[in-house]
């Protein structure tokens, strides 16, 4: 329900704006969102129910798939949000990034081109990870809750690796960075605000201080969860501690990334209290059948 109000909530915001940038960046992420909703929810279903391992038989196995493909995209459109919430608030000097800025949507384009075809790259080599036990169809856990340990060739581990880090190195430092130029830019801002004679009541500055916590949010979050999620991969081993923390992760993360876009973004935040509004009204709404509210 928390996921289908919230994609809802994106969905109708972008109707009337579809040219505009942020509005769509926003919308892929909530899709993203709830998908890795869905996907965190099925894969606790074939853990904990019917006790399949996580790369060990073909359900398993094209469901995390799915999901690490759908995960990729979600952690490259963040990291275009904050690259273009960066480029359109911060005042730059340097002709590259004045550059940047004039032709933004081309940057972002190119960005996510780069950003999916790592993202398949790695998925493929995910692909190829295999058991002691084989890949049956079937391969139910022990009794002690532990899988058997996974096995891939050094060629793809280290191709693995060398994807993962460049995709972690990338995308942590664009958004940090960005993070970094925003809280830069705010300060400036208030410092310019204490000086004039309006004070610190300016709207302007109330708005960038949500874009530069919802940034700052959306970052830790991804970061928290990309090394929780391939922990396990390097380790070589699914243990019952790593595989009901990482369901732990992701669900929290499945709520986290829409609630932060909801506190970062006003038009989601109104549209969010009309919605409780509404069904506040048609919850408490009198029956007329005799009963009166004592509120």
């Amino acid at each position: 329900t928390h996921h289908r109000l919230v994609f809802s909530l994106i969905l109708s915001s972008v109707q009337g704006h579809v040219g505009q940038i942020a509005n769509v960046l926003v919308t892929g992420i909530a899709a993203c969102s709830f998908v890795i909703g869905v996907c965190a929810f099925l894969w606790q279903i074939f853990l904990f129910f019917f006790h399949f391992c996580p790369v060990f038989n073909y359900e398993t196995k094209i469901l995390l798939t799915f999901w690490m493909l759908v995960y990729n995209i979600e952690f490259w459109l963040i990291t275009c949000l904050c690259i273009f919430y960066c480029l359109m608030v911060v005042n730059f000097k340097a002709m590259v990034f004045v550059k940047a800025k004039q032709s933004i949507l081309s940057v972002l384009r190119c960005f996510l081109l780069f950003g999916s075809l790592l993202s398949i790259s790695e998925t493929v080599l995910y692909t190829r990870i295999t058991s002691v036990a084989g890949n049956d169809t079937f391969i139910p856990m022990s009794s002690n809750f532990s899988c058997p340990p996974i096995l891939i060739s050094k060629p793809e581990q280290y191709a693995s690796f060398m994807i993962i880090c460049l995709k972690f190195l990338m995308t942590t430092s664009l958004m940090f960075f960005s993070c970094g130029l925003l809280i830069h830019h705010l300060c400036s801002h208030v410092k310019q605000l204490e000086k004039s004679s309006f004070g610190l009541s300016s709207s302007s500055q109330e708005k960038l201080t949500r874009i530069t916590k919802m940034i700052m949010a959306l970052a830790v979050e991804f970061l928290i969860s990309t090394v929780s999620s391939n922990f396990p991969f390097f380790m070589g081993h699914y243990t019952e501690t790593s595989m009901v923390c990482l369901s732990v992760v992701y669900n929290l993360l499945c709520l986290m990334v829409p609630t932060t876009l909801i506190h970062g973004i006003l038009i989601l935040r109104q549209k969010l209290a009309a919605a409780l509004s509404m069904v506040k009204t048609l919850c408490f709404k009198p029956c007329g059948c005799g009963f009166k509210s004592h509120y």
